[in-house]
């Protein structure tokens, strides 16, 4: 796009297409922390419904085990836990051109809404896509917006 458009871009933000459910206010709140911060990138997120510090196992040699090694009780104990939801990602132009991986930088976030996250990988995913944004579009004054932006 830069040769393009022979233009020099100072962020380039990635609007994921296998989690489409986002508004406009999760795009503005991802561009606004990068512009206010010294984060390298900055990508969406929603809370943890799991914490590996407390109630996530894997195998193990000797049977199941937590997946972070930890004496905590309750999972409210534990450090905060966000799942990456693939939806925005917004970088720094050096960053984009300089660094193989997501983490090689200083990583920001912003917290979206839960619910209309999904990971588009399978058929059914979408099938179930198609509910959730259904219910959003007709419950959520920002997920109508964006809907009735692109139709």
């Amino acid at each position: 796009m830069e040769e393009r458009n022979d233009k020099k871009y100072d962020l380039i933000i990635d609007l994921d297409i296998t989690s489409p459910l986002r508004t406009k206010h999760d795009l503005k709140g991802c561009i606004d922390t990068k512009l206010n911060s010294d984060y390298d990138l900055v990508f969406s997120v929603t809370d943890s419904r799991r914490n590996p510090y407390f109630n996530m196992v894997m195998e193990t040699e000797n049977g199941y085990d937590r997946v972070i090694a930890s004496n905590f009780n309750a999972r409210q104990e534990a450090p905060e836990i966000f799942d990456m939801n693939a939806s925005i990602y917004v970088y720094s132009r050096e960053f984009l051109l300089n660094e193989n991986n997501l983490f090689d930088g200083k990583c920001g976030i912003h917290k979206m809404y839960d619910t209309g996250i999904l990971d588009l990988d399978h058929e059914n995913d979408f099938e179930l896509m198609e509910v959730i944004g259904k219910y959003l579009i007709d419950v959520k004054k920002d997920f109508k917006e964006i809907y009735d932006n692109i139709r």
